[in-house]
């Protein structure tokens, strides 16, 4: 099954795990998928106020702030965010919920090229090995929902956050892609691809 975090079978699932009824009690329903996507909204609404509210910590050491200089020098520090295809400090990083999300992209297809025609195998994607990949649209949703989940969890614990989690216009280009979905009831297209650039990315804190 490819990643598909619009796909009714995947909401399902969340919708069952949301409202704690046993599978076998609970008859889903078109609403209540509409309505355990929509809990996570909230959060880019969130995301936008908060970052034009309040003050980000950057502190530039070793495990704050990721770049190809500070990779060579303590790769230790650093841990490859698959989702977000980015080197980030190890301090902002979400291994469980990471993990999570990969697994639901287990038998995605990601490409080497703009002729898609080579693919790129899985262990690659995991490490970070090239420079620039092509993946699907699916993908790019599934970020968002990971950085929506991952502020959620930096507010509730006060932990550091990877700087897009904090983003305001990229919280908003994904709460766009989710309400177009709401209004046209079309899932994401996965012949459709964007190119992915290996980032280095820094940690923020929300004071």
């Amino acid at each position: 099954m490819s990643l598909d975090l619009l796909s009714i079978e995947y909401w399902q699932r969340r919708a069952k795990r949301d409202f704690q009824q046993q599978p076998e009690q609970l008859n889903v329903t078109c609403g209540m998928i509409k309505t355990a996507i929509l809990r996570l909204l909230p959060l880019a609404a969130l995301v936008a106020s908060t970052a034009l509210t309040v003050h980000l910590k950057s502190t530039h050491t070793v495990t704050d702030q990721c770049s190809e200089d500070s990779l060579e020098v303590g790769i230790k520090h650093f841990k490859f965010d698959q989702l977000l295809y980015a080197w980030v400090p190890e301090d902002c990083f979400y291994e469980n919920l990471h993990d999570q999300y990969v697994a639901e992209a287990a038998n995605t297809t990601w490409f080497r090229y703009n002729t898609f025609s080579t693919t790129v195998e899985p262990t690659v994607v995991e490490h970070g090995q090239i420079q620039e990949i092509y993946a699907s649209q699916e993908w790019q949703s599934a970020q968002c929902v990971y950085l929506w989940e991952m502020f959620g969890t930096s507010v509730e614990t006060t932990r550091k956050v990877v700087e897009w989690a904090v983003d305001v216009s990229h919280s908003t280009d994904c709460a766009k892609r989710f309400l177009d979905y709401f209004d046209t009831g079309l899932e994401p297209d996965s012949s459709h691809w964007f190119l992915q650039k290996v980032q280095y990315l820094r940690c923020r804190r929300l004071s």
